[in-house]
């Protein structure tokens, strides 16, 4: 596929040329995304499981 072909294209674009607004993008992000937004996905999470009549064990 196209996209195969051109993926190691686009990493050496991300960690060589535009590394620094790379990482700093993704620092960003990761603040943005925060706890309360891993909470949520785990509770939706749940929610799907739940929903397929499986339930998620917690360690």
């Amino acid at each position: 596929m196209f996209w195969d072909r051109v993926a190691g294209v686009y990493d050496v674009f991300v960690n060589v040329i535009n590394r620094k607004t790379h990482l700093k993008l993704k620092e960003i992000v990761s603040k943005l995304i925060g706890k309360n937004t891993e909470r949520f996905i785990e509770k939706v999470n749940a929610v799907h499981l739940q929903s397929k009549g499986k339930t998620e064990k917690r360690v």
